[in-house]
């Protein structure tokens, strides 16, 4: 039993990523291994580890950290509370005890993440068009 800051949740166990010293295979295990991934940045610039964890069907809870405004949906592929212990808790025992939820959160995020302008490919023509246009006439005489 894991004891939170507002009461126990049961039978939950904690798989806790931090850092970039983990291996992409085996992000993949852990994420598929993980019943909800748990996002609650105060601030992001873009929330990539939440689309990898879409990326791999598992349902994403997360707060509302700016970055993720542009592909989040709130509850449709993802379950957003605010950054509280006490709404953190609700939303992991929802989606634990919701298999329809966890389904539906999981369709979804695919969906998401399977978009094309989501692939590298798309990714590096825009930012490849970015640069090219910011740099335009910069190196005229």
């Amino acid at each position: 039993m894991i004891e939170s800051a507002v009461g126990p949740i049961k039978n939950l166990k904690v798989l806790r990523m931090e850092g970039l010293d983990t291996p992409q295979n085996k992000m993949y295990t852990l994420y598929n291994r993980c019943s909800c991934f748990v996002s609650a940045s105060l601030v992001e610039g873009f929330g990539f580890t939440i689309l990898e964890a879409m990326k791999c069907g598992c349902p994403v809870i997360c707060t509302d950290d700016g970055g993720n405004r542009d592909f989040v949906v709130p509850n449709e592929n993802a379950i957003v509370v605010p950054r509280r212990s006490k709404s953190i808790r609700i939303a992991i025992q929802m989606v634990i005890n919701n298999k329809d939820l966890r389904k539906k959160l999981s369709k979804n995020g695919l969906r998401t993440v399977n978009q094309q302008k989501y692939k590298w490919s798309e990714v590096t023509k825009k930012l490849e068009k970015c640069l090219i246009d910011s740099l335009d006439g910069a190196f005229d005489n």
